[in-house]
């Protein structure tokens, strides 16, 4: 092609349009192709950050205590107190782990 006397864009428009845009190795929209990787590996790395620091925090739970009365309506109330020295020696017993 080049002996015909074309010039090179003219080769490059020809194999573009001939094989597709595929076959110049280089993307005609320069921006959209270079932004859209780094967008998405961006987006990607702050999903991930984010899901990474929720999976870490603890969840907020609702510690027993003794002072709190567990009876449950219609329930006998003696029996409610061995389960609260249950839990006194439980949190004792974690606090000594620490």
């Amino acid at each position: 092609m080049l002996s015909e006397g074309k010039t090179e864009d003219e080769i490059i428009d020809f194999f573009a349009v001939t094989y597709g845009e595929r076959s110049t190795g280089d993307p005609r929209d320069k921006l959209k192709a270079y932004l859209i990787p780094v967008v998405a590996i961006l987006l990607g790395a702050a999903l991930l950050v984010s899901a990474l620091r929720a999976w870490r925090k603890p969840l907020v739970t609702e510690s027993a205590s003794p002072k709190r009365s567990r009876v449950e309506p219609g329930r006998n109330e003696a029996k409610s107190i061995p389960q609260d020295e249950y839990i006194a020696k439980l949190e004792e017993e974690l606090k000594k782990r620490k």
